[in-house]
């Protein structure tokens, strides 16, 4: 990964697309996002507003994005980073995505993710985050610290921007180990 040096840690952000970015607030504000040369994911100004934020404060900081999302669920990192190039972001900030653990469960999915990627990677996942609003199947096995629940109606928020910033840029001597 370029910005990486093989043995550094990196820190990542899981992201989901339907209720952080694509809002079931106003079908009058939606727009879309062009995937795969197509217009089909829906997104919401607020939300897509924020995100952009993200984005910025993430390339300033070194801080990719693993996708977790039933969005296109053939889709690949290049196809997701082909995405941000429309509007812009050079870097491929796109690492990844989850792959579909057997019990459909995507808090499992992260962990086996972080668990293969620590084993075949030489830029080991030092911290991350999970960006989601249906944590049902999440939170019995990742930490509430490392979810940012959104709104399902409101999606990614100014206040979940500051959430995600104040986890990150806690002191290192906080950091909570990943456990294997």
């Amino acid at each position: 990964i370029k910005g990486i040096l093989k043995g550094e840690k990196m820190k990542v952000i899981f992201l989901d697309i339907d209720g952080v970015v694509n809002t079931s607030a106003n079908k009058w504000e939606t727009g879309r996002i062009k995937f795969r040369g197509r217009k089909c994911i829906p997104t919401n100004r607020e939300p897509k507003r924020v995100l952009a934020k993200l984005i910025k404060w993430m390339l300033e900081n070194d801080i990719y994005f693993v996708m977790s999302t039933s969005w296109g669920r053939s889709s690949t990192a290049k196809d997701w980073n082909e995405i941000l190039k429309n509007y812009g972001i050079s870097k491929n900030l796109v690492i990844s995505r989850t792959p579909v653990h057997e019990t459909g469960k995507r808090g499992l999915e992260i962990l086996k993710w972080i668990k293969i990627w620590n084993e075949e990677k030489t830029e080991k996942v030092k911290d991350y985050l999970v960006i989601d609003d249906d944590i049902l199947d999440i939170e019995p096995y990742i930490s509430k610290s490392r979810i940012i629940h959104t709104d399902v109606r409101k999606g990614l928020t100014e206040k979940d921007l500051e959430k995600i910033k104040v986890y990150f840029n806690r002191k290192e001597k906080n950091v909570e180990k990943i456990k294997s």
